[in-house]
C-alpha cells in the first residue's frame, strides 16, 4: 500500500512538472512566433518604404539638378531653346516630374513642358491669385530656403507637391525654380499602393495625405528636402490566423509529446530504466527527421556561450515548401523533409538542428569565411533533384548567417538576427544566402 501511494505521489509530481513544462514551452513558442511575425512585418514595411524613398530621392535630385543648371545659366543669357534641351534630357530620367519652370524675379519665363502649361508662361508668381502660392514664393526668396507646398490635390488632378527653390546672385534674390512632383503616380507605382498585408498612411505636418491606419504602432520618418514625411503602419499585435494555427499545432504536438513522455516515465518506474535513453532522445530530437530539436539547440548554444566559444550560426529555410506541402500533401512533404535532413547532416563541419516546420539551424566553430563556403556547398547539395514516388523535385533554400559574439550578445538575439537576415534573402529573390552586415 505504501509503495502504491509513493508511485501515485511520484506520478502526480511528474504530471505537475510536465504541465508546468508544457505551459512554459507554449509561452516561449508563442513569444518566438510572435517576435518572428513582428520582425517579418517590420522588414516588409522597411523594404516598401525604402523603395518609395528611392523614388522621392530621385525627384529631389532632379530639383537639385535644375538648381545647378539655373546657377550655371546666370553667367549668360539663357534661351528657351537651351532650356528645352536641358529639360528634355533631364525629365527623361524621372517620370514623376509633371512640369517645372525657371522664374527670374518670380516670373516664369522658362516652362517645360510648355504644351498644356501655356497659361503659366510669363506668369508672375508674386501676383498669383492664390495666397498660399504668393506666401511660399516670398518665403523662399526672403529666407533662401526651399519651400515645399503640399502634398495636396493639384488643380490638374491627382496628389502632388510643388517645390520652390530660391536662386541667389551676388547674395541677392535673383528668382526661383519651381517643380511640380506627381506624388500620386509615385505612390501608385510603388509597393505602398500594392501592399495587402499592412495598412499604410503618409503624413506631413501631422496631417494624413494618403492612406489610413487605425492605431498606428510603427513608423519611419522620411527626409524630403528640408521637411519630413512620416510613413505609419499598424504591425499586428496578436498572431495572424496562419501563425495562430502554427502555434496551436505546436502546442498539440507538444501536449502529445508530454503525454507520451509521462506514459514512458511511468512504464520505467514500474518496470525498468532501460528506456531512459530513448526518452532523452525523444526530448532532444525531432520525431520526423531525427535531427536535434529546438530544445537541444538552445542548450548547446547556452553551453558554448558559457564556454565563451566563438561560433557561426546559419538560419536555413526551404523556399516555397508550403506550396509543395499544400499541393502534394503532408505525407510526401514529410518524406521530402527527411531527405533534406539527410543531406544537411552529410556535411560534418556543422551541427544541424530542426528549428520548426521547414526551418533548420546550423552552428559551427568555423570562421565566417569557412562557414560561408560550407553554406554554398550545402545549398548546392540541397538543390540536387529529389526522387519520390517516381516524381522529381527541386528544392532551394535561403540562409541568413551571423556570428557570436561579433553580431549579437545573446542566444535569442543571435537567432532572431539570423532569421531576419534570412527573410531579407527571401525578399530579394530566394535561393541564396546573406551574411549579416553589422
Amino acid at each position: 500500500m505504501r509503495q502504491r501511494k509513493w508511485k501515485k505521489a511520484l506520478f502526480a509530481i511528474i504530471l505537475l512538472l510536465n504541465v508546468v513544462f508544457f505551459l512554459n514551452i507554449c509561452r516561449y513558442d508563442y513569444k518566438t512566433i510572435f517576435n518572428n511575425q513582428t520582425e517579418y512585418y517590420k522588414n516588409h514595411f522597411n523594404i516598401i518604404v525604402n523603395e518609395f524613398k528611392a523614388k522621392l530621392d530621385m525627384s529631389m535630385s532632379f530639383i537639385y539638378g535644375l538648381e545647378g543648371f539655373t546657377y550655371a545659366s546666370l553667367n549668360y543669357d539663357l534661351t528657351q531653346e537651351q532650356f528645352e534641351v536641358f529639360a528634355t534630357r533631364a525629365q527623361y530620367h524621372d517620370n514623376f516630374i509633371k512640369n517645372f519652370s525657371v522664374a527670374p524675379d518670380a516670373v516664369q519665363l522658362y516652362v517645360f513642358p510648355l504644351e498644356g502649361n501655356e497659361v503659366t508662361l510669363n506668369h508672375n508668381l508674386k501676383t498669383d491669385a492664390r495666397e498660399n502660392v504668393v506666401r511660399d514664393v516670398l518665403t523662399a526668396m526672403e529666407t533662401g530656403e526651399m519651400v515645399i507646398s503640399g502634398p495636396y490635390e493639384l488643380r490638374q488632378g491627382g496628389l502632388g507637391m510643388v517645390v520652390r527653390s530660391p536662386i541667389y546672385k551676388d547674395s541677392l534674390p535673383w528668382g526661383l525654380v519651381n517643380v511640380v512632383v506627381d506624388v500620386q503616380s509615385m505612390i501608385e507605382e510603388s509597393n505602398l499602393y500594392n501592399c495587402k498585408e499592412l495598412s499604410l498612411e503618409l503624413q506631413h505636418k501631422g496631417e494624413a495625405f494618403w492612406g489610413s491606419v487605425q492605431e498606428p504602432n510603427y513608423e519611419i520618418v522620411l527626409s524630403v528636402g528640408n521637411e519630413t514625411w512620416i510613413v505609419k503602419t499598424h504591425l499586428p499585435d496578436q498572431l495572424t490566423k496562419e501563425n495562430h494555427l502554427s502555434f496551436v499545432k505546436n502546442a498539440i504536438l507538444l501536449g502529445v509529446s508530454i503525454t507520451i513522455s509521462i506514459t514512458f516515465l511511468i512504464y520505467i518506474i514500474e518496470n525498468n530504466t532501460t528506456l531512459s535513453k530513448k526518452i532523452n532522445y525523444m526530448i532532444y530530437h525531432d520525431s520526423l527527421t531525427n535531427l536535434p530539436n529546438r530544445r537541444a539547440l538552445s542548450e548547446k548554444i547556452d553551453l558554448w556561450i558559457r564556454e565563451k566559444k566563438e561560433f557561426t550560426l546559419g538560419f536555413l529555410d526551404l523556399d516555397n515548401f508550403k506550396e509543395i506541402n499544400d499541393k502534394l500533401g503532408h505525407a510526401l512533404g514529410d518524406e521530402l523533409l527527411k531527405v533534406i535532413a539527410e543531406r544537411l547532416t552529410s556535411h560534418k563541419s556543422a551541427e544541424v538542428y530542426r528549428f520548426g516546420g521547414d526551418e533548420f539551424i546550423l552552428i559551427s566553430e568555423l570562421k565566417i569565411e569557412a562557414f560561408e563556403k560550407l553554406i554554398v556547398e550545402i545549398q548546392s547539395h540541397l538543390s540536387n533533384a529529389v526522387h519520390l514516388n517516381e516524381v522529381i523535385y527541386h528544392i532551394t533554400s535561403s540562409v541568413g548567417i551571423c556570428a557570436y559574439p561579433h553580431d549579437a550578445a545573446t542566444k535569442d538575439e543571435l537567432i532572431q538576427l539570423a532569421d531576419k537576415t534570412m527573410y531579407y534573402v527571401k525578399s530579394i529573390g530566394k535561393n541564396s544566402y546573406q551574411i549579416h552586415q553589422s
